[in-house]
């Protein structure tokens, strides 16, 4: 059976989707995420209601315009602990900052790291992120 987690880990800098929790209907309730770069291990538990955007139409709308885009594109979720941010160059780079936060009264900590991509790679990622969340045909 295949690895049910997502990385994507550039030179150092990953971005790790695990520890999906699905309801009776397969839903996936909750997952994780898990950044790590140099020096820095970050964790938090990303609620995924179904009246929600989950990350899959985020990654989805790069592997459609993998040609660029101008400006950023984002992804939050509804509560606020984990975003996503894309932005492409001339050159067929694609910049992928995710950012986790802690949630409370006050916010605590926040950490983030950048990936590098290729525009090339942006087909498979979304593949494997609708997977994750159960979103494929």
């Amino acid at each position: 059976m295949q690895d049910p987690n997502i990385l994507l880990s550039v030179s150092g800098h990953t971005i790790k989707f695990c520890a999906g929790l699905r309801n009776a209907d397969s839903w996936l309730d909750t997952y994780s995420i898990r950044l790590e770069a140099l020096g820095l291990v970050a964790e938090a538990q990303v609620d995924n209601p179904p009246y929600g955007a989950d990350p899959s139409e985020f990654f989805n709308d790069l592997a459609d315009n993998w040609k660029g885009w101008r400006g950023e594109k984002r992804w939050e979720s509804l509560e606020g602990e984990f975003s996503l941010i894309a932005a492409t160059d001339l050159s067929g780079h694609v910049s992928l900052t995710a950012t986790l936060n802690s949630l409370g009264a006050h916010e605590s900590w926040r950490s983030t790291t950048t990936l590098g991509l290729e525009a090339g790679q942006l087909d498979r990622i979304h593949r494997q992120i609708s997977a994750f969340f159960g979103r494929l045909d």
